[in-house]
């Protein structure tokens, strides 16, 4: 893996990497990435980034077979992803930062699970996805030790071969997060996740839901030692995400309320 920052102007500045891994399987998978940062004048930076990434197949994918009713490929390919951003990043005001950012993702290779005449499933690189999207977000960070943020992105995820719409891809998120301090070492902090409805392999949709977290962290000795409670799904929503041909059901329910008691020594 390599890196390297190019300072061209004072105000225009490149960073430049590679990463290669090589498998015996298949060879080598080369990942460039790049990224050109403006900025136009002290409250205001440009940013267009640019990269390429891969997903190995994984030894299930690549080695499992069963005579009767599944058999492996040895020809498969990883997956791979061509990512394009341009952001726009703003001081709006003194502790406050604003985003606006546009995106496009072409995705290859995708590994899907297809049956023969005979019914004999086997691992194959078929899918390919095209997705593009708007996200705009503010970032708080007060003198007071009070932090925020929120954000709402829309995408639009489709197939390559049909346009049609991809599953289990919302187009609409809603995220936004609150902290604030009660004390010298007592921190409160909530989170409200919000997505639309997802399509299902089978054709039909998941409902909207929105999650809430409530956290609370201290830190009574010192930095050295940190307890956090938390819940998460505070309001016990019900809710489900879809899932795949593999199950009887168009949607898993997900988890209710769950509360978690986390102690962390810090060395």
């Amino acid at each position: 893996y390599l890196q390297d920052e190019l300072q061209v102007t004072r105000d225009l500045a490149l960073t430049l990497g590679v990463r290669v891994d090589h498998y015996s399987t298949w060879g080598a998978e080369v990942s460039p990435r790049a990224a050109a940062v403006y900025h136009v004048r002290s409250t205001s930076t440009v940013k267009l980034l640019y990269g390429k990434a891969f997903r190995a197949p994984n030894l299930c994918e690549t080695r499992y077979e069963d005579g009767d009713d599944w058999q492996r490929n040895d020809d498969l390919r990883a997956e791979h992803i061509r990512t394009v951003e341009l952001a726009w990043e703003e001081r709006v005001a003194e502790g406050l930062f604003g985003t606006l950012s546009l995106y496009d993702y072409r995705m290859v290779d995708l590994i899907d699970q297809v049956y023969d005449d005979d019914e004999i499933g086997s691992y194959i690189n078929l899918g390919a996805v095209d997705a593009r999207g708007v996200e705009v977000g503010l970032t708080m960070r007060l003198a007071s030790g009070v932090v925020g943020s929120a954000s709402y992105t829309f995408q639009d995820s489709r197939n390559r071969s049909d346009s049609s719409r991809l599953t289990n891809s919302p187009n609409h998120l809603v995220r936004a997060k609150l902290g604030t301090p009660l004390g010298p070492r007592l921190f409160l902090a909530g989170a409200l996740f919000y997505d639309h409805r997802r399509l299902t392999v089978y054709g039909t949709r998941t409902d909207a839901h929105a999650i809430a977290d409530l956290t609370l962290t201290a830190r009574p000795l010192g930095d050295r030692f940190e307890a956090s409670l938390s819940a998460r799904n505070l309001f016990d929503t019900s809710y489900q995400t879809p899932g795949g041909f593999e199950h009887t059901q168009e949607g898993i329910r997900q988890n209710g309320c769950d509360i978690r008691l986390h102690l962390s020594v810090l060395f």
